[in-house]
């Protein structure tokens, strides 16, 4: 009984503790909707301090997290497996086996918007069109060097640009650009303005033999959509099919077990409040909560799971 006070005690100390100590939450730029997650995250824990940080994306807070820089990270599901694997723009420096993963949360589809002046209505018709491909080094940029690959376009077949979402979206509107990828959940704000400005646009579907082989051929993507109806400006009337990878929230196997568990469990006994969070959320399941991740299951979260008799499916 005596040896049970104190693992009791120890226990609420280490709570206490980590109740004061921050931990950093690495998301994505202030419009985004990794920001707006991570806003949201850290408003569900009561037991760990998590302070949303904003920052380029899923590889740098995939290589913050290792750093010990961030305690948590969110990432795409693909750049979770690339940096596991050692893969990408962790090929240099080879598998990062200290990354752990705790969960995934909504769809993000590889949205590729174009305007109607550019005549693009096919992925086949990207060739000698300026293409913005996203920030070099963010998710969405492999995405789309990924769908290139699979319809045999190189970056000498294109004009290539390198912009973020909000310069591509305003270079379309202006003329400067035919189309962009934009790795995103939906719905989000920044498509719904590109679709209600003076530009008519159209999303252009990810289909075919050749989405089926990237599905095939990438444990991380899966099939996706953006709903008939959702932005009612834009010239699609249908649903548009594409390909999609998961949001996932990461860490480092050098964060305390204690802290991984506290926060896990602030997310999944807040379950009702996450999906709240934003419109991309509010269909997630449980269930969901376990699929494309890649990198080993942090002992913290897996304690929780343990406790609580959530099946990792």
């Amino acid at each position: 009984m005596r040896r049970l006070s104190i693992l009791v005690l120890i226990l609420a100390l280490f709570i206490c503790a980590a109740e004061h100590k921050e931990y950093k939450l690495g998301t994505g730029s202030e419009t985004g909707v990794y920001f707006q997650l991570g806003k949201g995250l850290a408003g569900l824990s009561s037991n760990v301090v998590i302070k949303p940080v904003i920052s380029e994306g899923s590889v740098e807070n995939i290589n913050m997290v290792l750093k010990g820089e961030f305690g948590f990270g969110i990432a795409q599901s693909d750049r979770q497996y690339q940096a596991y694997y050692g893969f990408e723009d962790w090929q240099e420096a080879g598998e990062q086996k200290s990354l752990r993963s705790i969960c995934s949360f909504y769809p993000e589809t590889v949205t590729l918007m174009a305007s109607e002046a550019s005549g693009i209505v096919s992925v086949y018709d990207l060739k000698d069109k300026r293409i913005s491909l996203g920030e070099k080094g963010s998710g969405q940029h492999q995405n789309a060097l990924d769908v290139l690959s699979i319809i045999g376009c190189d970056l000498s077949d294109i004009q290539p640009r390198f912009l973020s979402p909000q310069e591509a979206s305003k270079a379309l509107e202006d003329g400067k650009i035919d189309a962009f990828f934009y790795t995103i959940g939906h719905p989000n704000n920044l498509v719904q303005q590109i679709t209600e400005s003076k530009t008519k646009m159209r999303f252009i579907p990810i289909v075919g033999y050749d989405a089926e082989k990237l599905l095939m051929d990438y444990p991380y993507y899966s099939e996706a959509d953006i709903p008939a109806g959702l932005y009612p400006e834009a010239l699609n009337k249908e649903s548009v099919q594409s390909i999609g990878v998961r949001a996932t929230l990461v860490t480092s196997a050098d964060v305390p077990n204690e802290v991984v568990k506290q926060f896990t469990k602030s997310i999944f006994e807040n379950f009702d409040q996450l999906k709240k969070i934003h419109p991309a959320l509010q269909d997630l399941t449980k269930e969901e909560m376990f699929q494309a991740l890649s990198a080993p299951m942090h002992d913290g979260a897996m304690e929780y799971y343990r406790e609580v008799d959530l099946k990792l499916e």
